[in-house]
């Protein structure tokens, strides 16, 4: 709108889809009134490399790597924006997308802010993050082929300020499921928690992995074993031995055991009683 629009840039980097994305943005690029870029990889360069791609290529004060298979609700940018202009030294900015009463939390402690997200950090569309804290110096791309560096962003900017934020509103929406294409216990275990321990000497406690490795067993895997045991799940997600993944990585926490190895060792009928 002519309220916002000159608060916003928009990069769209095509990573070689099979789909129309080039005819679709010829069509937007044509209003030179909004700021557009729009560029094609030649081949596809995975999913992380895009994702860096974007983000250095912009120029704002804060950056949204927005999926593609979602979408803004109906006059949700501006109460984005108007979060942002009253917090500019804020380091993330997490959509819950959910109503609550309190529409806004504000944290400063980081780990408290960490436990509260927990694995909900690695949702691409649901994280704001402040830019001006991105380490040029760090070796992003040793990191590009296990589909979650993109966190390195996140966690860097919650590290290096004094307040991040929730929002409880219902802010965007999904079209579809669209995920796969990797190992999915692969990247959100092994992955994931390896991402996590970079920081644990620049404020990140262990005993806040340790909360979220919880919360990964108790919330987030036996929802997807079953999903993937069953065959299920409309996402293509790449064959992997769950346990002999899952194991090395979890064996310590009871939670693991209670829950995750019988939904996984059990016959499905039982699994499925089970769970």
């Amino acid at each position: 709108t002519e309220e916002n629009k000159d608060n916003i840039e928009i990069i769209v980097s095509d990573n070689c889809s099979i789909d129309n994305t080039t005819e679709i943005m010829k069509k937007y690029m044509k209003y030179k009134d909004i700021d557009y870029k729009f560029s094609s990889n030649k081949k596809n360069l995975g999913p992380d490399y895009n994702f860096h791609k974007l983000v250095f290529e912009s120029s704002g004060e804060f950056c949204w790597i927005f999926g593609d298979n979602e979408y803004i609700n109906n006059g949700k940018l501006k109460k984005i924006l108007d979060i942002l202009k009253k917090n500019l030294k804020l380091g993330i900015l997490y959509l819950k997308n959910t109503k609550n009463k309190k529409e806004i939390e504000e944290y400063n402690d980081k780990n408290e802010f960490l436990k509260k997200v927990n694995y909900n950090i690695t949702f691409i569309s649901g994280i704001i993050f402040n830019r001006s804290y991105l380490d040029y110096n760090f070796d992003y791309s040793k990191y590009f082929d296990r589909f979650m560096s993109y966190n390195y962003f996140y966690l860097d900017s919650l590290f290096k300020n004094e307040k991040n934020i929730i929002c409880n509103e219902c802010i965007f929406s999904s079209l579809y499921i669209n995920n796969g294409g990797y190992k999915l216990f692969e990247v959100f275990g092994k992955n994931f928690i390896e991402i996590l321990q970079l920081f644990i000497n620049k404020g990140l406690e262990k005993r806040t992995i340790q909360y979220i490795n919880r919360k990964l067993c108790s919330n987030y895997y036996p929802y997807w074993i079953m999903e993937v045991r069953k065959k299920e799940t409309k996402t293509y997600f790449l064959q992997e031995n769950i346990y002999a993944t899952l194991y090395p990585v979890f064996k310590g926490y009871i939670y693991f055991w209670l829950i995750n190895y019988p939904i996984i060792k059990l016959p499905l009928f039982f699994s499925k009683i089970y769970y």
